[in-house]
Formats: structure tokens, C-alpha cells, sequence
């Protein structure tokens, strides 16, 4: 209840530790309307920011004020364009229907019109006019004014990306000043934060002006300090420590997603702080440690010791609520069917971790899921009847008016369940050397979940959605004795006690899986989606139970005696039960992903040619591109004279292009160098552009049986030999490679032997995929959902991994023994180990691997060879790999 409680009151308010956030946020909002309502007439042509600062004649003393004051300005002026594209990818975006692209593509290039955008545009103006806390401005118009009085400078990009935006229908509103009623910010405005960034820079570019007027009227040198000290204050302090500023560079465009990610801080914090918490508690016996310090350092090797990106650390903490029907019987129906229902909600937080370069991603979110299920089952009494027609009924009097009879019953269910999850937080990178403070500031909980943040670096929001669907069926016996707590024929109120044990098994008819996952701050941006289709028999379950159970009955009225002819009344049960259980699972699963990360494109710089030359050079080392390369790399080249540093990188760049235009690959080094030069190509035009590039793309399908590696189920097979020019499957790759290599065939049947319990194959691109998407980025039309479609069709990808993982989690759970409505509540801990991978090398042929790499537990000696290596050596031989 308290926690229900804090949820209510944390949705009304907002969180404690963000007032100081909800004040700036609507400062910034009031000083862009002073700005507006201020009037006056716009720069003239050639008096921009950028133009005065330009023509600023500082001396020797004043090049450095002048030049930071110029990329300031120039900081400014490409976020607050950042912050409008962000507003307009996500403008009109309706995300229960799966629409990827608002007004705006993923490359802030004017998205392919389609109704779904019209109805979302149309939704969120209606939200805006109906929603007391917008002030009812015009958030456009008012940009419009703030901008053309700033003019950051004669191009005013942002400008041109609002013009685009107002004349594509978007209208914008923001939060009032003053909400009032005790709340501190509007949470369920999907911009809120991106606006008030957006707001802040314009305000912060008009100080900027102000201060470039002092610079202008500076009389003496001397007053070149007290100005340096003015552009550090305005630009580390009222800017760099807005915490408006510090959220949005976090990647977080809205308050409600913003309040998730703090939640679930808080949560652990919390949790790792007191000892007798559930989460504490649960990784104490997992980890053998005594105490909250020696789980602290425990924690700490953990996740020093994560080797692979594909090992991972998780905890997990949850509670809720479940309501399950009664037990009903209908009238004249003793034998079935038998409805049933049930639904489930809980509030989850999860905490996982796992390698990246230099350091760990941290994961922390917070979860809200949700099920319903619904089935029909029905069951026969085979004793008393069936052994004996003659004496039916077998009960023993025990005295007292009471009954014990004995029961052979068998039965069977169909269950067809709905579950749907939607999670919000945060991800951050932490340095191997800063991990021990981190987690000292967790287990301490002395800093509030902003500050914790604050420390840390590499920030990206993540949103995630799942469905699940599931038709199951089972079958039982039990064999039970039931002992009458009730007086004999007590109506319409019973009760019994029984006590047996059974036997069930349970099979998966159907499982569908659909989700949707984004990961992005202002840099960057990933997503992955489910590419599952419905599929059939992915479980058996064989289990056995002993129990024991109190039942309570309510029989409806009827005035027919019970052994008279005729239906048998309606019943309703509602049952305690106690006991203990052992399963057996074949699990049989596969779940298919598509993932991808678009980098908002950077140019090349010196250092990045300097780079690329070096790889060239090593490729081709003939004297005369030896010597052309080394033309190109000197700064002193009459080609490059009367240039500025940008036009300087483009001839190099468009000089290495020539150079190597009509130059074809003799090997595999010279084709990556080539490879390397075309995509640094794609990359600089898509920067000045200001349009996304491909990272990394990946389809994965993961499998629980660990012989799908190499064999295709029977199925897959079938599905195969109907499809007309069906592309290879995985598995029917994997088995060619490994018929040519009996050194690999030996590593995949080792990995499918092991101990793990997830398999995991990893597709990538290939190399001609890549350039068709390149060139979608470079022209800014290539869209998320036909990315999807390009990277679904396996004649385009190679394999690049085989994964096995062991994942045994820790788990305790407790579920409340009452009737209809009960309470539930859970920690676990889980451990992601690779067991051993494959990852696989190409070359120019981009279907047939040139070399392969083996990692893992598996790839380590074992400690039988380590001992014989040892008793060589002391015999004086040495082992070599």
C-alpha cells in the first residue's frame, strides 16, 4: 500500500529530487516569451552573431576569447537545431501502431506522409487543447520571433528546420508558467523537456549577443579577463549546470520518461542500502556474502569480471497484484466445462549489467506488466464409481457428523493468456577504474538519483514494449483424500481439507512474440524489434505435486433434492493450497530480433584521414601511391593553400577518392582499406548533411535447444522446400561450414554439447547491404521500416556469431495463500555466462568466412590439461599454442 501510495503521490507532484528541474524548465519557457514580447527590429543582413564575432578585432590578447566565444555560438545553434528535429521525428508518431517516423526520418530529413501521421498530428493537437496545463501559446511563433531576433547566424539552420516543421502542419504549445494545484510540471507532455532545452538555448544565445555587444564596445585590453570570466560563467555555469541541460544531453526529451528512470535509480538505491531488503537479501544468498559490505565487493569483481558484451549481470525486483476467478461449476455441468480467469499486475525494476570498451553499460529501468488469462477445463471422478459401480461411495465416517472420502480424478485445460509489459530508464557507461565508486554510491544511497547520474557518462534513454501470446493445454491425475471440515450435506456453505499427489503435463500449442525496444540520446540512436511469427509446440512441461488444500464451496439453491433426477446445481469454490512441486521442461523456443544504431554522421577530421592513409598505405605500397599519399598527408601542399581547415579535409578527402577511383582489390587487405575509404566518403557528405550513418546492424534468432546450431527443425525444412528461392537457413550454413572445416565442426558440436542453455546466431549485413543503406543515409530518404525489411532477407546477411550462453538464475518468490485477490512479491539475480563463441572473419567473399575467432569458457584449458602443461614443464618441455 505504501508503495501504491508513493506512486500516486510521485505522479501528482513529480520527485523531490527533480524540483529544481520543473523550476528551470519553467524559467527558460518565461524568459523565450520575454524575448517574444520584447519586440524590436531583426539584425540587418551581415550583424548575425557569427558575423560579429568574426569581425571582432581583439589583438594577440583577445584571439582566444573570440574563438571560444565563436564555438559557444556554434554549440548553441547545432543543438537548438538538434532539439527541434528531435521534437519533429517524434511529432505525429502514434507508437501503439508501430509508426517509427513522425514528421521527420531518423535522418531529420521531411518523412514520407502517410495517414497514421495525420492521425497522430491530429491527436496531438487535440492533447494539447485539452490539456490544462498548456498555456495555449504558440511555441512555433514564438520560436519563429526568438530566432530572427537572436539570428545565430546568416545560414540559421534552425530556422530552416521550423519553417519546415510549421509548414508541415506541426503546431506546438507549451507547459504555462504557472500550473498551479500543487504540481510542479506537466508529465504527460511528450516534448516537455526537449522544448524547455530548446527554449534555453535561444535564451542562452541572446545573452550570448549581449555579451558579444560588451566585446565590441571592450576600450583596453586590460577588461579581457573580466570578459573571459562573463563567456565562463555564462557558459559552465547558467548553461553547463542548468540541470535542463544535463537531462537532455542525457538523452531525455520528457518528464514521465525522465521520472521513470529516477524511480528505478531510487528503487536500487534503496534496495542495496538496507539490509533486510528483498533485492539484498536475494543477492546475499546468491553470492555467499555475509553482509551489505561483503556484497558491495562482490559486486564490484562481478562486474570487473564481465569478459564479453554478450555476458550479463541482472537483478530483478518486483511486486503486485493477482486476481484469479472462483472455481465455478455450472449447473448439470460436474464433468466440464469449466471457466476460468485470471489477471496479473505488477510494478518491476531491473538492474543489469555488461562489457563495453573500457568500462560496463549499466542498465537500470522500471516496469510495468500485465496479463490476463482465460481457459476452459474440465475433469472426471474415475473413484469412488469407477473400480466399484456396486458401492459408489467410499466415504469413511470420522466422527462428529464428518466424512473422509477418497478420489482418483482425471482432467484437462486449455489456457489462453495475453501479457504486455512496457519499460522505461536509463543506460550509461562506467569506467573499470570508476566502478567502485559507483557502486559505493549506490550501497551508501547518500546521493539522490540526478546526482548519481550526474557522475556518470555515455547516457542513452531506453523504451521498451512487449506482447506476449500463449495457448496452452494440460493434463492431470490426482490422487487425493478429502476430510470434511463442514457438517455432512452442509448447505449452501461447505468446506474439506484434502491432502494428495498428482501428476501433469503441460504442453505450448501457440506462442507469438512481438516487441520494441529504442535506446537514444542526441548522438545516437538503436532499436530492435521482434520478427516472430506464430509458432507451434514450443514446450512440454512434465510435473509432479504433493499438497495440501482447504476449499471452500457456496452450492445455489435449488429445491430439487440432490438425488433426485434432474440438473445438479451451480457451484462456486474458492481453495488455499499448500504443497511442493518438481518439474521437468523441454523447452523447444526460438525468438527472432532486429537491431540496428544510426550515428548522427561526424565529419572526418586530420587525425581520422591521417587513419585512413595509414591503413591505405599499408595496403597498396607501389612507390608511386606511397609517394601520392604522402602529398596528401602534407599540410604544406600548394593544393591546400588559401583554404580553411574544412575545405582542407574535403580536397584530401576527394584527393585519397581519386587516387584509388578506378583501383580494384587483389586481396583482402587492400579490399577493407577500400572498403574503409568508401564508407569515410558516405560518412563526411552525410555530416554535412546533417543526416544519420549506419553503425552496426544485426538479426539474431535465439534458440533454447542448443542442436538448432546445425539442424534445422523439421518445420523450418517443410517451410523451406514450399518457399520459392528460400534463402540457406542458419543452421543449413552453419552445417556447410562446418563439413568444410572439421576444426570448426569439433567447436560447434562442442558448444552444442555444453552446458548452455540459450544459443544464439548473430547475422550481420553484408558488404553490398551496406552500401545500398549508405546511400539511403546519404540521401536521407532511407526509412526504419524498410531497414527492417532489408535486414529480414537472409541473402543479404552473413553469419558473424555462435553464441552459447549458461544462465542459471537465483530467484525468491512469494505469492500471498488468499483467495481471489492475492499479493505477490519477488527478487532474482541472474548470471549471463558465455560459454563459448565463434565469430566469423570475411573478406572479399562475402558468403564463405576466411577465419573465425573462439572465445569463452569453453575456449580456456581445462584443469586437467593446465596440471599436464605443469608437469612438463617441471620435466623441461613447454607447451606452445
Amino acid at each position: 500500500m505504501k508503495n501504491v501510495g508513493n506512486n500516486i503521490q510521485h505522479r501528482y507532484h513529480g520527485r523531490e529530487g527533480l524540483k529544481e528541474l520543473y523550476k528551470k524548465e519553467l524559467i527558460a519557457f518565461k524568459q523565450l516569451e520575454l524575448i517574444h514580447e520584447a519586440g524590436g527590429t531583426p539584425p540587418t543582413p551581415g550583424n548575425d552573431l557569427k558575423a560579429r564575432i568574426a569581425r571582432l578585432q581583439l589583438g594577440p590578447e583577445g584571439a582566444e576569447l573570440a574563438k571560444e566565444l565563436e564555438v559557444f555560438r556554434d554549440e548553441l545553434e547545432k543543438h537548438a537545431r538538434t532539439a527541434l528535429e528531435n521534437i519533429g521525428k517524434d511529432y505525429g508518431k502514434l507508437k501503439n501502431l508501430r509508426q517509427n517516423d513522425g514528421v521527420l526520418n531518423q535522418h531529420s530529413a521531411l518523412a514520407k506522409s502517410s495517414k497514421r501521421t495525420q492521425l497522430g498530428k491530429k491527436l496531438a493537437e487535440l492533447g494539447s487543447m485539452l490539456n490544462f496545463k498548456s498555456s495555449g501559446h504558440d511555441f512555433v511563433n514564438e520560436l519563429d520571433n526568438a530566432l530572427t531576433r537572436v539570428a545565430p547566424s546568416a545560414e540559421n539552420p534552425t530556422a530552416t528546420t521550423l519553417r519546415l516543421l510549421k509548414d508541415n502542419g506541426v503546431k506546438l504549445s507549451h507547459t504555462k508558467t504557472d500550473i498551479g494545484m500543487g504540481q510542479r510540471r506537466d508529465a504527460n507532455e511528450d516534448h516537455g523537456l526537449s522544448k524547455a532545452r530548446l527554449a534555453l538555448d535561444l535564451v542562452t544565445l541572446n545573452d550570448l549577443g549581449a555579451l558579444i555587444g560588451k566585446v565590441e564596445l571592450l576600450a583596453r585590453s586590460s577588461d579581457l579577463p573580466r570578459l573571459q570570466a562573463e563567456l565562463t560563467s555564462l557558459r559552465d555555469v547558467t548553461y553547463g549546470e542548468n540541470p535542463v541541460k544535463q537531462v537532455t544531453d542525457m538523452g531525455f526529451t520528457d518528464n514521465a520518461a525522465l521520472e521513470g528512470a529516477y524511480d528505478a535509480v531510487k528503487a536500487f538505491s534503496n534496495a542495496l542500502k538496507k539490509s533486510d531488503h528483498a533485492v539484498s537479501v536475494n543477492m546475499r544468498a546468491a553470492t555467499g556474502s555475509q553482509d551489505q559490505s561483503e556484497l558491495a565487493d562482490t559486486l564490484k569483481a562481478m562486474l570487473k569480471n564481465l569478459e564479453h558484451g554478450d555476458d550479463e549481470i541482472g537483478v530483478q525486483r518486483s511486486y503486485g497484484l493477482n486476481l484469479t476467478s472462483p472455481f465455478a461449476v455450472l449447473a448439470d455441468k460436474s464433468t466440464g466445462p469449466w471457466p476460468t480467469a485470471g489477471a496479473t499486475g505488477n510494478r518491476n525494476y531491473l538492474f543489469s549489467a555488461e562489457r563495453c570498451e573500457g568500462g560496463v553499460t549499466l542498465y537500470l529501468m522500471r516496469e510495468a506488466a500485465g496479463n490476463i488469462s482465460g481457459g476452459v477445463g474440465g475433469g472426471k471422478d474415475y473413484w469412488p464409481g469407477f473400480f466399484d459401480e456396486n458401492h459408489p461411495a467410499r466415504s469413511v465416517d470420522i466422527g462428529n457428523n464428518r466424512k473422509m472420502t477418497p478420489n482418483f480424478r482425471l482432467g484437462g485445460d486449455v489456457t489462453a493468456t495475453a501479457a504486455a509489459s512496457q519499460r522505461a530508464g536509463v543506460i550509461f557507461n562506467v569506467a573499470d577504474d570508476e566502478i567502485d565508486g559507483f557502486v559505493d554510491d549506490l550501497f551508501e544511497g547518500k546521493l539522490n538519483p540526478l546526482q548519481l547520474l550526474n557522475k556518470v557518462k555515455d547516457h542513452e534513454t531506453y523504451e521498451a514494449r512487449r506482447f506476449n501470446f500463449d495457448i496452452t493445454t494440460g493434463f492431470s491425475a490426482d490422487m487425493r483424500v478429502g476430510f470434511g471440515l463442514s457438517e455432512a450435506d452442509s448447505a449452501p456453505l461447505s468446506a474439506v481439507a484434502r491432502l494428495g499427489v498428482a501428476a501433469n503435463v503441460t504442453v505450448n500449442l501457440l506462442s507469438y512474440t512481438d516487441y520494441s525496444l529504442t535506446q537514444k540520446n542526441d548522438k545516437t540512436e538503436l532499436r530492435e524489434g521482434g520478427k516472430n511469427r506464430p509458432r507451434f509446440f514450443n514446450s512440454l512441461i512434465f510435473g509432479g505435486q504433493a499438497r495440501g488444500q482447504i476449499s471452500g464451496t457456496h452450492s445455489n439453491s435449488t429445491a430439487t433434492p440432490a438425488s433426485a433426477a434432474g440438473p445438479t446445481p451451480a457451484t462456486q469454490s474458492a481453495a488455499n493450497n499448500l504443497g511442493v512441486a518438481a518439474n521437468v521442461t523441454i523447452d523447444d523456443k526460438t525468438v527472432k530480433r532486429v537491431k540496428f544504431r544510426f550515428n548522427v554522421a561526424t565529419p572526418m577530421t586530420t587525425e581520422s584521414l591521417d587513419k585512413l592513409s595509414k591503413s591505405l598505405g599499408a595496403a597498396f605500397k607501389d612507390k608511386a601511391t606511397t609517394a601520392r599519399l604522402a602529398e596528401l598527408q602534407n599540410p604544406l601542399n600548394a593544393l591546400y593553400v588559401d583554404m580553411n581547415p574544412e575545405q582542407a579535409i574535403q580536397a584530401r578527402l576527394d584527393g585519397l577518392k581519386a587516387l584509388f577511383a578506378e583501383r580494384p582489390s587483389q586481396n583482402d587487405t587492400q579490399y577493407k582499406a577500400l572498403r574503409d575509404l568508401k564508407r569515410a566518403g558516405v560518412q563526411h557528405e552525410a555530416s554535412i548533411n546533417n543526416h544519420s550513418v549506419l553503425d552496426n546492424a544485426r538479426f539474431e534468432t535465439s534458440k533454447t535447444s542448443l542442436s538448432g546450431l546445425s539442424k534445422e527443425s523439421i518445420l523450418t525444412r517443410i517451410m523451406g522446400s514450399i518457399r520459392e528461392a528460400s534463402a540457406p537457413g542458419n543452421a543449413a550454413r552453419v552445417a556447410e561450414y562446418m563439413r568444410q572445416d572439421p576444426t570448426l565442426s569439433a567447436m560447434v558440436k562442442q558448444l552444442e554439447n555444453s552446458q548452455g542453455t540459450l544459443a544464439r546466431v548473430r547475422l550481420e549485413p553484408k558488404d553490398s547491404l551496406i552500401d545500398d543503406i549508405d546511400e539511403g543515409s546519404r540521401r536521407g530518404t532511407l526509412t526504419q521500416t524498410e531497414l527492417s525489411g532489408l535486414l529480414e532477407n537472409r541473402n543479404n546477411m552473413r553469419i558473424k556469431r555462435l553464441v552459447v550462453f549458461h544462465a542459471p538464475p537465483q530467484s525468491e518468490n512469494f505469492t500471498s495463500p488468499t483467495p481471489l485477490i492475492s499479493y505477490n512479491s519477488g527478487a532474482s539475480l541472474s548470471v549471463n555466462k558465455t560459454l563459448g563463441r565463434i565469430n566469423f572473419i570475411y573478406g572479399e567473399d562475402q558468403d564463405k568466412p576466411i577465419g573465425y575467432t573462439f572465445d569463452g569458457e569453453l575456449s580456456r584449458p581445462s584443469a586437467s590439461l593446465k596440471e599436464a602443461a605443469g608437469e612438463l614443464k617441471l620435466s623441461g618441455f613447454e607447451v606452445k599454442s
